[in-house]
Parts: structure tokens; C-alpha cells; sequence
């Protein structure tokens, strides 16, 4: 019954009649079930079962399941770039620290090229025997000090900087929103799931702990500051898994004491008893204008200048529009304001209308703001 459900096309459904942990695992990551995915992940413990859990996440935009399944398989390189897009620098500044007691040179590189820490990549490179690129580096970004203490190691060695006019500084932008969890829409509860609350509370209260919690918040740099490199058993747990230092504040996220200080939303179980309708989308001002006018004005103003020169040429007879191309620029610029958005995102649009008001009934526009009058265009033509 259960592959006959699965060949159908309802994982869901065949899911609340599976007991084995491994096919219920598969059934919720086919059905996109992240509850009962992660609570068999739990169970199941197993490296790939947690990376396929992390990338299941990724996709539906649940950033802290995606990070404790990083966490839990120990992938720190994705796990770095996780908090480089999701903005959180100080979990970042973290990874920077674990990879620099781990000896992985080329992850703590990256992690200050993140950062825009020129001074710990200048260290790095020092460190690693690299002082033509550290001398470069630090020379480059103005680190005057540290660019003649490395010119003196060097000795005839130094390298030579070519001499640009225009340069600039290239270092990732600040961000302005640390990015959470997706906002998800609420759905209702299946035939199966409002029948079977009761057991799999478990696994919801599970899902939300693990969805709440600030699972960097586990790094003690303050321990890792004072230990030298390649001495990392305070720190994390042994590559394989098979030592347990829970004692010297290693990586076990299962019995950390983890603050719920993020804002990542709960998805309760409750939260499913209503559905989100879509609204549908209005029609836009200037298509309004458009469609309730016949003067060519409005037309122009409404960016649709086709039908504007066709309402002249029906109306007045005009057959050449040049001497008219700029006044039509000039109405639909001036019956228009643009906001800027993200810096990804294009420049919003939005129509002004002649004699707005706060009171008046959004059902009803009006025409487009004016940008000429009688007086103004008498002024034009004495001149």
C-alpha cells in the first residue's frame, strides 16, 4: 500500500502509515515534510541523511534547519557561506576563529575575505609564508606600518605596485537585514495529519526547537583564543565523531544550553488551521488612464504614447510628432515618482494623481497629475 501511495504521487499520505525510520525519512523529504524529516534525522544520525535534510531545507528556505544540518555534519565551508548570505558576521567571525585552530589556512582566508578583514588576511598570508601577497596586501589597503615591518623581511625582494589612477576598495557590502527563514504560507491540515496530533507533537516541538535556536551561539571562542594551532580536541569533536569531549566545549549541539534570541518564525502546529488566499492584483493607475480617457494628454502621460500620436493624428489630423517628443517625455515623467528599492531590485513606479486625497475611495482614480497651466504656456509663447 505504501509504494502503491508513493507511485501515486502521495508520499504524505503513505508517511503516516510508515514506522522504519530510513523510509519515513524518504517519504517527508519527498513530501517536503521538514518536521518529521528532521525528527528521523535525529534518529537516524547518519552524515548523509543530515546533508540531504540540509539541502531539503535550503530549498524551502529554513535557514536554521539548513545551519544545524551543517553543523551536525561538520561542513564548515558551507556553513561559512551560509552566514555570509544570510548577514550574520558574528557567527561568521566565528567560523574565522574555528578554522584558524583547525589550521584550514584556505577557509580562514576566505573567511576574512568575507569579512573584509584585510588585517587578518594580511596575517594569514604572513603566516603562511606568503610575504610577497602579505607585503602587496597590506600596501594596497593603506597598512603603512605593517607594509614597511614586511618590506624590511623581504629585503631586496620587495615588490614592485604598479601606479593606478582610479582605485578602489574592494571589500563585500555591510548588510543592512540579517536574513532569516523564509515566511511560509499557512496551509491546512491533511485528512491523516489532524487525526495523528498526538503523535507526532514530538516531532513538531522538535522542529520548532531546532528552527529557534541560535545553534552558532554553541562556538567558545573565548576557549579557542587561547588554545595553539592544531590543538582543537577543546573545541570540536574528532573528525570521525567516535571521541566525546562534551565537557571541553566541543560541537555536540545536543547539550548545549542554545539561546532562542533569533527571529526565525515557529511553524506550530495551529498555524495550519486557516488557508492564506492570495489576493489578486489590482490594475495599475496608468492602465486606468488609458482606458477611461480619449485625450492624448492622458495618453502621454500613461507612458503609452503609441495611441496618444494615433488620437492626435485622428483628432487634429498631426502627422509629424517630433516637436511633440519631449512634452510627452515631460507628462509622463512629471505624473510619475520612483522609489528606489534594493539595490537587486528596479526602481518602483508610481502614477500621481490630479487632486489626491487621503479620503477619497481607492475604487475611484483619478486623472494624472498636471505639469503645464494656462499661465505657463502663455509664458512660453511670448518668449
Amino acid at each position: 500500500m505504501i509504494a502503491y501511495l508513493q507511485q501515486k504521487g502521495f508520499p504524505e499520505v503513505a508517511l503516516h502509515f510508515v514506522k522504519d525510520e530510513l523510509t519515513r525519512f524518504n517519504l517527508a523529504l519527498e513530501s517536503g515534510n521538514i518536521e518529521i524529516a528532521l525528527e528521523s534525522a535525529k534518529k537516524l544520525d547518519e552524515k548523509d541523511h543530515w546533508y540531504r535534510l540540509g539541502v531539503e531545507a535550503l530549498r524551502q528556505g529554513n535557514a536554521g534547519i539548513v545551519e544545524y544540518a551543517y553543523q551536525k555534519t561538520k561542513n564548515f565551508e558551507r556553513l561559512s557561506f551560509l552566514y555570509l548570505i544570510t548577514g550574520n558576521l558574528d557567527k561568521l567571525s566565528k567560523m574565522m576563529k574555528i578554522a584558524e585552530v583547525k589550521n584550514e589556512v584556505m577557509g580562514q582566508f576566505h573567511d576574512a575575505l568575507y569579512l573584509g578583514d584585510v588585517r587578518e588576511r594580511v596575517k594569514i598570508l604572513e603566516d603562511a609564508g606568503h610575504l610577497p601577497l602579505a607585503y602587496i596586501t597590506a600596501n594596497v589597503h593603506g597598512l603603512k606600518d605593517t607594509a614597511e615591518r614586511l618590506a624590511e623581511k623581504l629585503g631586496g625582494n620587495v615588490p614592485s605596485l604598479p601606479k593606478e589612477k582610479k582605485a578602489s576598495l574592494l571589500k563585500p557590502p555591510t548588510p543592512i537585514l540579517g536574513g532569516g527563514d523564509w515566511p511560509l504560507l499557512m496551509v491546512t491540515k491533511g485528512i491523516f495529519e489532524g487525526g495523528l496530533d498526538a503523535t507526532v507533537r514530538g516531532g513538531h516541538e522538535e522542529y520548532e526547537e531546532a528552527a529557534d535556536a541560535d545553534w552558532g551561539e554553541s562556538l567558545d571562542i573565548g576557549e579557542v583564543e587561547n588554545l595553539q594551532n592544531g590543538d582543537i580536541s577543546m573545541v570540536l569533536e574528532d573528525e570521525e565523531g567516535k571521541e566525546e569531549n562534551d565537557e571541553e566545549g566541543g560541537w555536540d549541539l545536543e547539550d548545549l544550553d542554545l539561546p532562542p534570541d533569533t527571529d526565525t518564525p515557529k511553524t506550530a502546529s495551529n498555524a495550519r488551521s486557516s488557508v492564506f488566499v492570495t489576493p489578486n492584483p489590482g490594475m495599475p493607475v496608468s492602465q486606468i488612464w488609458v482606458q477611461k480617457s480619449s485625450l492624448a494628454a492622458e495618453h502621454a502621460a500613461a507612458g503609452n504614447f503609441d495611441t496618444a500620436m494615433r488620437l492626435l493624428s485622428r483628432q487634429l489630423g498631426i502627422k509629424n510628432f517630433s516637436p511633440l517628443k519631449q512634452l510627452f517625455a515631460d507628462l509622463h515623467m512629471g505624473s510619475h515618482t520612483y522609489l528606489r528599492a534594493f539595490s537587486s531590485a528596479p526602481v518602483i513606479s508610481l502614477a500621481i494623481e490630479r487632486g489626491w486625497s487621503e479620503s477619497a475611495s481607492p475604487n475611484v482614480r483619478g486623472p494624472p497629475a498636471l505639469i503645464f497651466n494656462f499661465s505657463q504656456l502663455e509664458e512660453n509663447l511670448k518668449l
